[in-house]
């Protein structure tokens, strides 16, 4: 597409995966109405790779390989909604092309929102050394609020990007681009899903986490037959109106030395209880 063409907005059922590890969480139905919740919440995660259904659309592969997504979770999306995925026209610049994109409910209410780019160069790969690949724990430590801190590191085990593992996930996001199943490539919701599954399954809290922001710059393609491992540290940590938060970085690194894709979020690890249990 060129510049000033506006894409055609993408309609998406919303689904939960029978993931076991949402049981516990606020994507299960029990857990969700404890927080003040109607129904269990499709992770932000899985609204991010919504998101990116129009970046890989307009820009392709040449997207996952070098471009920029963030996403803001602003309203639940529970199983069954329909959201509605649009963006701007593309702005171009001397550097980069540029997608604003937005999702929102049948009532026109926004549930997230984002940008993507386009980069005309390729972004360097921060050093692999810099991340440590730590095995989880099992069972995950309990970690009160007030030990967890900047510096803590997330685990993770290598999983192998399988043609089940890829065929799961493109489903799971409802993806309607052929080129991730024809071309065995990984999507970039995965990349997010992956790293954000990681750090929950490293510690305990007293409550469940919700994803809140989210940032990714690509470096490379991740394959089938790839080994993906992600790792990821505490950079900041901070209180705002009885919930704790937490900002990270991570990257995915693939075959233990290449990191495929860089990630800075912000989440919430303690989560005010607006209903009682």
């Amino acid at each position: 597409m060129t510049a000033g063409t506006l894409p055609a907005p993408i309609t998406i059922v919303a689904s939960l995966s029978d993931d076991p590890n949402f049981k516990g969480s606020i994507h299960d139905d029990v857990s969700a109405r404890v927080f003040g919740y109607q129904s269990a919440l499709i992770p932000g995660p899985v609204v991010y790779g919504y998101l990116s259904q129009i970046p890989i659309e307009v820009w392709g592969l040449a997207w996952v390989e070098r471009g920029t997504m963030s996403s803001h979770s602003r309203r639940p999306v529970y199983h069954g909604d329909d959201v509605i995925v649009s963006c701007s026209a593309i702005e171009s610049t001397v550097v980069s092309a540029t997608l604003r994109l937005t999702a929102r409910n049948t009532a026109g209410q926004e549930v997230a929102s984002g940008e993507a780019t386009l980069p005309y160069g390729s972004a360097e790969p921060p050093d692999v050394a810099k991340f440590p690949v730590i095995p989880l724990e099992d069972p995950p430590p309990m970690v009160p609020v007030d030990e967890f801190g900047v510096g803590r590191r997330f685990g993770s085990n290598p999983i192998v990007m399988t043609r089940e593992v890829l065929d799961h996930h493109l489903a799971e996001f409802s993806e309607r681009w052929p080129g991730y199943a024809a071309q065995g490539v990984a999507h970039t919701g995965y990349l997010m899903r992956r790293l954000v599954r990681d750090s929950v399954l490293s510690y305990r809290h007293e409550t469940p986490g919700i994803f809140v922001t989210a940032w990714m710059q690509h470096f490379a393609l991740a394959r089938l037959g790839d080994s993906l491992a992600t790792s990821g540290v505490v950079n900041a940590i901070y209180e705002r109106k009885g919930q704790h938060y937490y900002d990270s970085d991570h990257v995915v690194i693939a075959n233990g030395n290449k990191v495929i894709a860089l990630a800075r979020r912000s989440t919430i690890y303690v989560v005010r209880r607006s209903v009682a249990a």
